[in-house]
């Protein structure tokens, strides 16, 4: 920063003491009139009998260095100016500027302090933001994350694309807290978690929506495409060997629904494919209902693909 040429030009001579800074910045533009009168009567001879050339060098003098003064009491200010600048663009703005934090004076510990104040903060806010959308125990986003990406992601749709949307519950999940108890329920809401992390695209969203029911949003995939890889899902599922419990296997059931992307609805959406995560539980559990809004009909049931009426 060139507008800290002159106090890092001071810092070699004083690094340690602002205070002297600002004193010799003073001290030299005070006494250039002294200075500038004692030149005058030492080279001109005639100088005590010259009243006006004494006045009009003493003036000279007293002007030039109160604008020596002023410059460099600015410029050796800087540190401060900038260091309040700093803050009140992280005010407005919410920009961390890149602060000098090589001084030791009380300016560099004031510049040092601005810029560790701002990154705490800015790290504290991104945690709490973070906190805010993802689920702790999964890392997958939460109810008000999941509401949140697909906002943004629902801008970006094609209007040719078809929409689908997976509600995932753990099948018979009380149990499991019940006779393994909750530290272990919760290992399995994680590893379920992780399953369904793996298993998404980077388009693609998946949540925890709330206790042992999760959901997964795909912005592409017409439905034989969904039913397919809602069974593979589910398959990861039951096949999973849970390190906290070797001999558990848990399974799980899934409702799915499909929407063109054009007239997308997400609450009639998630409606529908809660509806028929609801008829997979109720018709046995580990196993995909898709709503079709075309038929009330249950078709195939003997192979855990059930298509009905949302």
């Amino acid at each position: 920063m060139s507008e800290f040429t002159l106090y890092r030009l001071l810092d070699r001579v004083f690094p340690r003491s602002y205070n002297l800074k600002l004193f010799l910045v003073a001290f030299i533009g005070t006494h250039l009139p002294l200075l500038a009168t004692l030149a005058f009567f030492t080279f001109d001879e005639q100088a005590g009998k010259d009243t006006v050339s004494i006045v009009v060098v003493l003036l000279t003098a007293t002007l030039i260095g109160t604008a020596i003064t002023l410059t460099g009491l600015h410029f050796v200010l800087k540190p401060i100016e900038t260091a309040t600048e700093a803050l009140k663009s992280y005010e407005a703005e919410r920009t961390v500027r890149s602060l000098p934090v090589d001084h030791d004076d009380q300016a560099g510990q004031l510049l040092k302090s601005v810029h560790t104040l701002m990154q705490t903060v800015e790290l504290l806010l991104h945690r709490q933001e973070r906190a805010a959308v993802i689920d702790p125990l999964t890392g997958l986003a939460n109810r008000r994350g999941f509401r949140e990406c697909l906002d943004r992601l629902e801008r970006q749709l094609k209007p040719t694309a078809t929409v689908a949307l997976f509600v995932i519950d753990i099948d018979r999940f009380k149990s499991v807290n019940d006779t393994h108890g909750h530290v272990v329920g919760d290992l399995v809401l994680a590893d379920v978690g992780r399953i369904l992390a793996d298993h998404v695209r980077d388009a693609e969203i998946a949540a925890r929506h709330g206790g042992e029911e999760f959901v997964i949003f795909l912005p592409d995939a017409a439905p034989d495409y969904a039913l397919a890889r809602a069974e593979r899902l589910l398959a990861a599922i039951e096949g999973h060997e849970f390190e906290a419990c070797p001999h558990l296997r848990v399974t799980a059931s899934a409702g799915i629904a499909v929407m063109p992307a054009a007239s997308l609805d997400i609450d009639d959406l998630f409606d529908r494919a809660d509806r028929a995560l609801y008829r997979a539980k109720r018709s046995g559990r580990n196993k995909v209902v898709a709503a079709h809004a075309a038929s009330d009909d249950l078709i195939n049931p003997e192979d855990g693909v059930i298509w009905a009426a949302g």
